[in-house]
């Protein structure tokens, strides 16, 4: 029986995978929030990226043996896709989840996307989020997009020039991340764009039309932050070229594009804090 008659036909085990780094802050709302899914069928792997403060302590107090510590040297950012890999290579799902250390879900958030694994088809799952601050206070709602007709071209046409998907909200069919994990780039501190990327040449996104997770948004994002993001931005375009994912019209366009944003964003920073 192949896993995706299996996915059909039972009840698939989720491998959620939590990378964390000095969140001693969070940690403990990001665990409870998988405790109190009300689908019960899950793995909860937690890669501890080097933390230098108590987040080894909160985490031992969990005594559920659904979930695993996996601990390993500081990696950082640069390294996030060898810390999430490192979660997918010891995982036994079928269906894989993204819970960062900061963030949390709904109770229901797994049991709402299970469904749309039923159509083999589907290889990614996803739905809104609420952005909150540091205090749990909702900031906004991430806006939907309806994939309906959406697949294979037109879907990375969308996709290119917006990444609408939230990681906090995602959930992956195994078999289509693998053997090539998620995306290795360098110099590219994020994952998931350049992933869910890939991934649409190889099946249909699903969107499911709730609130699947919170994203937890901070008020201290420096200038170089933005910088390190937006360079990771443009290494991920070119990517995409010498790949032959996208043409050098389409890699000129998404660069300016992004250059574009990028300045929109530096600038509405710097006026904030002129004004505070």
């Amino acid at each position: 029986m192949t896993e995706k008659n299996q996915i059909q036909n039972l009840s698939p085990l989720v491998s959620v995978i939590m990378p964390v780094y000095n969140q001693e802050q969070f940690i403990s709302v990001a665990i409870k929030s998988v405790l109190e899914q009300t689908y019960k069928d899950w793995e909860l792997i937690i890669v501890d990226d080097g933390s230098t403060d108590n987040t080894l302590e909160v985490i031992s107090k969990f005594k559920d043996p659904r979930i695993h510590l996996v601990s390993q040297s500081h990696v950082g950012l640069e390294g996030l896709d060898r810390t999430y890999n490192k979660a997918l290579s010891v995982s036994r799902g079928d269906l894989v989840a993204i819970l960062e250390g900061d963030d949390f879900w709904p109770f229901d958030k797994l049991e709402k996307q299970i469904k749309a694994f039923e159509d083999p088809e589907v290889v990614l799952s996803f739905g809104l989020c609420l952005y909150v601050d540091e205090k749990g206070n909702i900031l906004g709602k991430s806006k939907g997009v309806k994939l309906a007709e959406a697949t294979g071209q037109k879907l990375r046409k969308i996709f290119l020039f917006r990444n609408f998907i939230p990681s906090v909200t995602v959930m992956i069919r195994k078999e289509a991340l693998l053997p090539e994990g998620f995306i290795e780039i360098k110099g590219v501190p994020f994952v998931d764009f350049p992933t869910w990327f890939v991934l649409t040449y190889k099946g249909r996104f699903a969107f499911v039309d709730d609130v699947l997770g919170y994203w937890r948004r901070y008020s201290t994002q420096t200038s170089a932050k933005l910088w390190m993001m937006e360079k990771g931005e443009i290494n991920t375009y070119i990517y995409f070229w010498r790949k032959g994912y996208i043409s050098l019209v389409a890699l000129v366009i998404s660069v300016f594009v992004s250059i574009t944003k990028y300045i929109k964003r530096l600038i509405a920073q710097r006026l904030i804090k002129r004004h505070e």
